[in-house]
């Protein structure tokens, strides 16, 4: 297998490390490719094709690791190819230059089978987005395993809740603030509109910011039909040091704090999800047409 790295600076490419690659190979020779910040929030995908036939275009996605495929349609014979690197994001393109690479002679069997064709780009998105669900899955079933634990060893902790009842000043939802001893743990952030005593408490869509040691903001994007609801704010306090593995868990990798520790994972998968898969086909036409 060989990898050629890249680095995407803009629009400019930059190799920096360039193995030789022999024709005939299939699926064993990627694009490793590393984005400046100019790239944040982009679906991309990498553009090949022959230096002889620049109408004949293959795509390839650029998975969450920055890897691509290069198709084997473009390295089945010696000579030079041609790749680019395209992004999309809501009305917005964005391409680099054209780089060649030289592909050697490689061996060749007379009368031996053609290789099945390179997935489309669509495929390849979709193939990215169902590792991902599996990555979710497993990493929901260790958030569970930590929580449990952790749970477990509150054992000497005081577990207590409090619950605020406020009003909707707006149609973006409502908020409250809570006054909580030093370095407790959050447990759990929910909330309830006033309908009903029995309206369940629901935790998605719940926010916290922390606006100081002992003071916890809730924000819930939420409209409440009755126009009141209560937020209630769940935290464990002990003297002894917090438990900084199940309090870390719950803080995003753009700095988000989510309400608990299974929001945050399931929060982060399904944005990255969103990321991956939100070109569309007439998208990637357009780029490539």
């Amino acid at each position: 297998m060989s990898d050629i790295l890249v680095t995407v600076d803009g629009q400019n490419l930059h190799i920096t490390q360039a193995p030789k690659i022999a024709a005939q190979g299939v699926n064993e020779n990627y694009l490793v490719l590393s984005f400046d910040s100019s790239w944040s929030g982009f679906g991309k995908a990498a553009l090949f094709y022959r230096e002889e036939d620049e109408d004949t275009v293959y795509e390839s996605a650029v998975d969450g690791t920055g890897r691509a495929l290069v198709p084997h349609e473009v390295t089945d014979q010696d000579g030079k190819i041609c790749f680019g690197i395209c992004g999309v994001k809501d009305e917005v393109v964005f391409t680099t230059e054209i780089l060649k690479y030289k592909i050697v002679k490689g061996r060749y069997t007379a009368g031996q089978e053609t290789s099945p064709p390179t997935p489309n780009i669509y495929a390849q998105m979709l193939a990215i987005a169902g590792t991902i669900t599996t990555d979710f899955a497993v990493m929901t079933e260790q958030v569970t395993n930590i929580v449990a634990a952790n749970t477990t060893n509150l054992s000497g902790w005081q577990i207590e809740s409090q619950i605020e009842n406020v009003s909707q000043s707006n149609s973006y939802g409502i908020s409250a603030v809570f006054t909580v001893p030093v370095n407790c743990i959050i447990l759990e952030a929910s909330y309830r509109d006033n309908t009903s005593s029995l309206t369940p408490w629901l935790t998605e869509g719940v926010k916290i910011w922390k606006n100081s040691n002992t003071e916890i903001q809730v924000q819930v994007d939420d409209y409440m039909t009755s126009g009141t609801a209560d937020i209630k704010l769940t935290y464990a306090w002990s003297n002894a040091v917090a438990i900084t593995e199940l309090t870390d868990i719950r803080i995003g990798a753009d700095g988000t704090v989510y309400g608990t520790a299974g929001a945050a994972v399931r929060g982060q998968i399904n944005a990255l999800k969103s990321q991956l898969i939100s070109v569309s086909e007439n998208e990637i036409d357009t780029i490539i047409s």
